[in-house]
């Protein structure tokens, strides 16, 4: 920088390249007085307000303040907010990890930006403690930037990119993003198709869950303690399934977080926080339209399951639900259950 000019600021260039327009600016290991949100995300965030979104990704989080005033802004337009993912990319933020982690509905890996702040030598292990911090908390955490950064241009991506997918899923991590692979790239559906063949070869590893079931259950928490068992009698019986009757879907969440070879389907009345959930690992959603009697319930479970090909006749299926008021915030059962034996009690 050799002078200041407010508003205009005039720097030396070190190393030369091309230049366009509209490109952010990094300091890294300057703090940064200025507001998270400029007036320009102001009028977006309320422009995807008005549209429904279901998320709000912050970029540039450097405290758990700056998620409080996200979310304070968010109810002044809504009585119903969508969740927040911060995107983790500044050392102020690496610094503060885990109160992020606690305060935050999600935590993006933002690797391209982390690198640049961070020094790109620092950025795996970074990543591997964020997914550690999520994974022990049960907060979805996804994974981004420069994945298959080859198939911009190419059909196939390099064998570094393949493992970097898969170490991501190895590690724990809920979702891996593509960015320009998809968005202006050649080759969108091959890169698709190609992340989605790799994490799937990479979940067929027989250690992946009980290398992500180390988490232990928040004491105090009555949640976590069902979910935690449901996963545990889930593998020790054999289940087919885990069904999660849920309002907020706060269940499913918890129960992923433990990484249960059995499939997770989360049963609920409310499409807006079931969607939210494709943010989960491993859980599937089924609207239904509303969460019935204690009496159906099982008989509900059943219709579910069936109707998903996630269970058979006679299969053993895990369920947790609050009983016998099943409103939100009242998870208090896990039951084994064997298909069809509601029907035969008709």
């Amino acid at each position: 920088m050799s002078q200041v000019n407010p508003p205009e600021i005039v720097v030396e260039m070190e190393v030369g390249g091309k230049l366009s327009d509209h490109k952010g600016m990094n300091l890294p290991g300057t703090p940064l007085s200025m507001p998270c949100l400029a007036e320009k995300d102001l009028e977006d965030l309320k422009f995807g307000l008005s549209q429904g979104v279901d998320a709000v990704a912050l970029s540039f989080v450097r405290s758990v303040q700056d998620i409080e005033d996200l979310r304070e802004k968010m109810r002044k337009v809504t009585n119903e907010p969508p969740i927040v993912v911060a995107k983790i990319e500044r050392e102020e933020a690496i610094e503060k990890m885990d109160p992020i982690v606690e305060a935050t509905d999600g935590i993006l890996i933002a690797r391209g930006d982390m690198a640049v702040e961070i020094g790109a030598e620092r950025v795996p292990l970074v990543q591997k403690q964020l997914i550690h911090s999520c994974n022990e908390l049960g907060v979805p955490v996804i994974t981004a930037t420069q994945m298959l950064e080859s198939m911009i241009s190419s059909p196939t991506p390099t064998r570094a990119e393949a493992s970097d997918v898969a170490n991501a899923v190895f590690d724990g991590t809920d979702a891996v993003m593509l960015s320009a692979e998809s968005a202006s790239g050649k080759y969108p559906r091959e890169a698709v198709q190609t992340m989605v063949r790799i994490i799937l070869e990479a979940e067929r590893a027989k250690d992946i869950y009980s290398r992500h079931s180390m988490g232990q259950p928040m004491p105090g928490s009555v949640v976590d303690a069902i979910e935690n068992s449901a996963g545990q009698i889930a593998g020790y019986v054999g289940a087919s399934a885990i069904a999660c009757i849920s309002h907020s879907g706060l269940a499913a969440r918890t129960l992923a977080k433990y990484r249960p070879e059995a499939p997770i389907i989360a049963i609920m009345d409310n499409d807006a926080m079931l969607r939210r959930l494709a943010f989960v690992w491993g859980v599937r959603g089924a609207l239904i339209p509303k969460i019935v009697a204690t009496d159906d319930v099982f008989g509900m479970v059943e219709h579910v399951l069936l109707s998903h090909g996630l269970a058979e006749a006679e299969d053993l299926v895990v369920v947790t639900a609050g009983i016998p008021t099943l409103r939100k915030g009242t998870t208090n059962m896990v039951k084994v259950h064997r298909v069809g034996a509601q029907s035969e009690r008709k």
